[in-house]
């Protein structure tokens, strides 16, 4: 039976749907290719290679499937031969070329999307743990394929669903508690081998009320605009929507028809044809979305009031510091929808803190003042007194010097005497009487441990950097 042509090399890639024909698949046994030379030299010329592909479904209603019982795959096994002509002279069949084809017995709740989520590190490592305050970034990566399946229509990837903000208990059950997303993509070649067929629809952030397109791919409306076909660039959010985004969606159409239609290398996933949805794909495709994820230092639920985000509370995981992030993938068909979930852990861990402090007199000897001097009169000297925080990784938050529980009072002092060497932090910078103001060089974020920190809670919207702010502590040094 004819089915359609000729065709012509300005055809090419060509993509033809036998149901445009009126064939019905069922009542197909076999495909023949016919081209015909229509150059002017004497035909094509050796070593001349033909490919045409074919996409084929599978029908278990008429096929052996004994082997699914023992759950072992199907093997069914395809075979193709050629000929050629050349005026009056005829080749006569080649040999049968044959491979088999190994079919697995689909899953019970049909075929869908597949959804993989972990945790990766900068070097591709999966370690999913992070410390507290310092800043730090995770990635977090969503491999997916359609799951074999052609004519979706639509692919979402979703991140967390978008807790309104209001619902404090709901928030705390989420990842972006403790977390905030900073970074979409980017999605390439290299993250992602069939995105060069597809396209990136819309890219969605919730505030917990409303889904809101953001970056260079356009609004949610099934058409593609030339930004984001066949690759998508990083997407980076503006502090406004990291401190309000608690959802991500990416989703995902058919791309560029020119895309489609071609010849795939040997060993890689077939070229979808056009108007198959987005590409079909299945676990070993190698697609995946990369979402980038900076550790916060104060609970989004606590909020006005601040709550440390460390490794001793225990958050929406099992056990302290545990935090469970869920993800989701869903294909939109012509009728009907599939969704499939996936969650995964990341521990947020405390990270010891090196601090260290330094005391330098300046203006010393002080000399003894006659007897009889009033303690107003009594000579002074300044102290220089710096706390640094030498940690690596770990911000501190408000350090604090204090003076050790069972220091000696100045030599020829009694115990009680308030005269007595004393070191404080004073918030509204008011010196004690008759002491002189000395600098103390620290950094004022994080959550300190120890004799030398104290956690302070601050004004709602205060989120001071390492910028090695200066505190005031006051020193008096009476007369012994």
């Amino acid at each position: 039976m004819y089915l359609a042509g000729p065709f012509d090399n300005g055809d090419s890639p060509l993509t033809y749907d036998l149901a445009s024909a009126g064939v019905s698949p069922e009542d197909i046994q076999g495909l023949q290719f016919v081209y015909d030379y229509d150059g002017a030299g004497d035909g094509f010329p050796p070593g001349t290679t033909f490919q045409p592909n074919i996409v084929m479904e599978f029908d278990p209603d008429g096929a052996d499937t004994a082997a699914w019982e023992a759950g072992e795959a199907a093997v069914f096994t395809n075979c193709t031969t050629a000929s050629a002509e050349s005026g009056a002279v005829a080749s006569g069949n080649a040999d049968p070329a044959c491979a088999d084809v190994d079919v697995l017995e689909p899953e019970d709740d049909g075929d869908g999307p597949t959804m993989e989520k972990t945790f990766v590190n900068p070097d591709g490592s999966e370690d999913p743990s992070i410390p507290a305050r310092s800043h730090q970034t995770t990635t977090a990566r969503l491999a997916w394929s359609t799951g074999g399946v052609s004519n979706v229509r639509a692919l979402t990837l979703q991140d967390e669903s978008g807790t309104p903000p209001g619902d404090a208990t709901a928030l705390a059950d989420s990842l972006y508690d403790t977390f905030d997303l900073v970074q979409i993509g980017p999605i390439d070649g290299s993250t992602d081998p069939m995105m060069q067929y597809d396209a990136i629809d819309a890219v969605l952030i919730s505030d917990g009320n409303t889904w809101t397109a953001i970056g260079p791919c356009g609004t949610l409306d099934g058409t593609i605009d030339g930004t984001c076909v066949g690759s998508m660039p990083a997407i980076t959010l503006t502090a406004e929507q990291r401190a309000t985004t608690v959802g991500v969606q990416v989703v995902y159409i058919e791309g560029d028809p020119g895309s489609r239609g071609g010849v795939a290398p040997v060993g890689e996933d077939p070229v979808p044809p056009a108007g198959s949805g987005v590409a079909r794909s299945d676990e070993e495709s190698g697609r995946t979305l990369d979402l980038t994820y900076q550790v916060r230092d104060w609970r989004r639920s606590a909020l006005p009031d601040l709550e440390a985000v460390d490794g001793l509370d225990v958050y929406n995981g099992d056990g302290a510091g545990v935090v469970n992030n869920a993800a989701s993938a869903t294909s939109q068909f012509d009728v009907g929808s599939q969704t499939v979930g996936d969650n995964t852990n990341i521990v947020i861990e405390d990270i010891d803190l090196d601090v260290a402090t330094t005391k330098t007199w300046d203006g010393s000897p002080v000399g003894i003042p006659p007897a009889g001097t009033l303690p107003v009169n009594y000579p002074h000297t300044a102290i220089d007194l710096r706390v640094t925080n030498n940690s690596s990784i770990v911000y501190a938050d408000e350090p604090h010097h204090r003076r050790p529980r069972h220091a000696e009072p100045t030599h020829g002092r009694h115990r009680g005497d308030v005269r007595c060497l004393r070191h404080r932090v004073d918030r509204q910078h008011r010196p004690a009487h008759g002491c002189r103001r000395v600098h103390a060089d620290a950094l004022r974020r994080g959550r300190g441990r120890g004799p030398l920190f104290r956690r302070r809670r601050r004004p709602h919207g205060v989120d001071a950097g390492a910028d090695g702010r200066r505190r005031r502590i006051h020193s008096c040094l009476p007369r012994a």
